[in-house]
């Protein structure tokens, strides 16, 4: 029984990583692809109970750094999506009050 579900996960974390090219929008491909490493590091670990401690190890320590790569850049898109808080701006003399300091310095 534990060999199918080890099969299913393997087949469900295969399906994320191929569906994970079929998108344009970048954040959308990382989110998908991180969902697909945590289904890989699921499989790995459990083929690791299942067998030697060795015989998915692998494929978990890859997925894990993949996994760790997908959430920096999932991050830092996030970071940059973000719009920045708006700047309290200093007001500007009207141009009438420019134009009179300069007749007032010129007629000096």
């Amino acid at each position: 029984m534990i060999d199918i579900i080890i099969l299913i996960i393997g087949l469900l974390a295969s399906a994320g990583v191929l569906l994970s090219f079929c998108f344009k929008n970048i954040l959308l491909i990382r989110f998908i692809n991180a969902i697909g490493c945590l289904l890989w590091i699921s499989y790995g670990i459990l083929l690791s109970l299942d067998n030697t401690l060795l015989s998915g190890l692998s494929i978990w320590l890859s997925n894990g750094l993949i996994l760790c790569i997908q959430i920096f850049y999932l991050l830092r898109l996030k970071k940059t999506t973000q719009k920045p808080t708006p700047q309290p701006s200093t007001p500007t003399p009207p141009s009438s009050t420019v134009q009179t300091i300069e007749d007032w310095h010129c007629s000096l």
